[in-house]
């Protein structure tokens, strides 16, 4: 059989909102924390948002890098500790009609909300936005309050990935054998104030059917938000010349619409060493009943259909008929034709997720598609990326195969994780089904194993599977990688007991997909300096550095 995937483990729609007249003011934070949820914090320090508590405690304390020797276990105490951020803001004038939201694209993890003493919110979970309307709430003078809980952990011993297993936080925090323990909490997405309109279109999005020969669209066009009744909407879709191509015009009369219309001979998004990554400019402007300008959205689309087929000879084994199943249709096609996926797994750039900027998305990407990769498998252990990275892989060209946050874990179905999920799986798929780069769903990282024990009747997988078909049902969906008939591993040169390197045990392979492997090869000296201190550099040594950041015995 013809492999259909082929991915190498590296250890270690566009939605940009122009809101008009719209005002974002940046707020100014503090930190402080206690023992329990109880005790105000006795001291603050400044908090850079987006960012981690421990990073600001980091520098206000003047800790080591935590990557550099041992330095990672200082940070251990912050785990069972209450944090609490800490602003204040005067009212602010606002114009006739207009509201004052606190929003916050990112939270981690389990957060209360407090505003002039007055609890707001409280949600579990860190993909799931928080907009919350302060208008009749606020005073001359204001406070708000996130107090973020400790981590969560399922049991207080094994210290492990285990302790995520009935949470919806990345496991790769909590030890992996290429990641230190270290936990972040906190802020990690842009927050801010913003006053805006009541009438306020809060989702558009272009839901769209192919038809077979690819050269007709059918879309619907859907708009949701906050008291438009009786607003104007005006919608066009531009071509990359800004040529108009489609326009839409209409009058709300509840809080929902949704407009069918065709395109005819569309142009297709492609992976980039296939075709032009083509994208489209959705341009939304809303009117109040004067007919003034209230709301301008500009954002990007792509037109393509992504398919998971049988690879060729699939059928050939089991003979006669499968007593279960064959091996499971893993063959991506796009637009019509069968392409080979080559790529890697994408693991979180940065222990500290709020670090990450789309400049340095840009940069990683960039040298993705140096490397010839057309997809990447955003690892399950990890952090669901921000929606920078995906507007970039649709510009760039580069298929996203996106996990949900469950990795090497079995994450029992009980009423309240399975609530946290449904919630945080449906925020992941609402925000990320706009963006043509995206490929597949999966449930996650090697569920189907002796140390997870998932199988496909465990309610959270069901849950996944219903949630990605409810919602965005065009996008295939695998339970869990690896599946039937696909490969993980392995991990060294060459193979302890045949003698041979990786590549010529895979030539053999009758693997429909590798969707992990890698080899081991050291950093460069510049850079084990940085991690290793001098007296330990040479030669490496079990209890050592070495050792702590998993390298030695690698």
């Amino acid at each position: 059989m013809k492999t259909a995937f082929l991915s190498i483990l590296i250890l270690g729609c566009l939605s940009a909102w122009a809101a008009n007249p719209v005002e974002q003011v940046k707020l100014t934070w503090e930190l402080g924390y206690s023992k329990d949820s109880d005790t105000h914090p006795s001291k603050w320090i400044p908090a850079i948002i987006p960012g981690a508590v421990q990073l600001d405690i980091a520098r206000a304390e003047k800790y080591q890098p935590h990557f550099y020797a041992e330095h990672w276990k200082d940070y251990l105490w912050m785990e069972d500790i209450f944090f609490t951020y800490r602003t204040s803001f005067n009212k602010p004038a606002l114009s006739s009609g207009n509201r004052l939201y606190f929003t916050s694209l990112g939270i981690d993890y389990e957060f209360e909300i407090i505003l002039n003493n007055e609890k707001i919110l409280h949600q579990e979970g860190m993909f799931t936005p928080v907009s919350i309307d302060l208008t009749d709430k606020i005073k001359d003078k204001n406070q708000i309050l996130v107090k973020i809980f400790p981590v969560p952990k399922l049991h207080t011993s094994p210290v492990d990935r285990s302790q995520a297993s009935q949470s919806a936080k990345p496991a790769v925090a909590y030890g992996w054998d290429w990641h230190p323990r270290l936990i972040p909490l906190g802020i990690w997405d842009e927050t801010y104030l913003e006053i805006h309109p009541s009438a306020r279109i809060e989702d558009m999005h272009i839901d769209y059917q192919l038809d077979e020969r690819l050269t007709k669209a059918m879309i619907d066009l859907n708009l949701e938000g906050r008291n438009l009744k009786g607003t104007r909407y005006a919608w066009k879709l531009l071509d990359e010349e800004g040529k108009e191509v489609l326009k839409a015009n209409g009058i709300f009369s509840n809080d929902r619409e949704k407009v069918k219309l065709i395109l005819q001979e569309p142009k297709l998004w492609w992976p980039h060493d296939h075709g032009k990554p083509y994208l489209y400019t959705s341009e939304l402007q809303l009117f109040n009943q004067s007919e003034e300008l209230i709301q301008a959205q500009n954002s990007r689309t792509g037109f393509r259909r992504i398919r998971l087929v049988m690879n060729e000879g699939a059928w050939i084994e089991p003979v006669l008929f499968p007593k279960t199943r064959s091996v499971p249709p893993v063959q991506f096609e796009v637009n019509g034709r069968k392409i080979f996926c080559k790529g890697t797994n994408w693991v979180p750039p940065d222990i500290f997720p709020g670090t990450i900027t789309r400049e340095r998305y840009s940069k990683l990407l960039d040298l993705a598609k140096e490397a010839n990769f057309n997809i990447l498998r955003i690892w399950g252990g990890g952090i669901v990326n921000k929606e920078s990275f995906y507007e970039l892989c649709d510009e760039k060209g580069i298929l996203v195969w996106t996990e949900f946050p469950l990795a090497g874990n079995n994450y029992v179905g009980t009423p309240h994780y399975l609530s946290v999920l449904a919630q945080e799986s449906t925020s992941i798929i609402n925000r990320i089904k706009k963006h043509p780069s995206l490929a597949l769903w999966c449930g996650g990282n090697e569920l189907f194993n002796t140390w997870s024990g998932m199988t496909d009747q465990s309610p959270a997988l069901r849950l996944l599977n219903s949630q990605c078909f409810k919602l965005d049902p065009k996008t295939p969906f695998l339970y869990t990688s690896p599946v039937m008939g696909m490969g993980h591993g392995h991990y060294v040169f060459r193979d302890f007991e045949s003698g041979e390197e990786v590549f010529q045990e895979m030539a053999r392979s009758k693997f429909t997909a590798y969707t992990e492997f890698g080899m081991p090869g050291p950093a460069s000296v510049e850079i084990l300096k940085t991690i290793i201190p001098a007296n330990e550099l040479w030669p490496p040594k079990p209890g050592t550095s070495w050792e702590s950041h998993h390298a030695y015995k690698a």
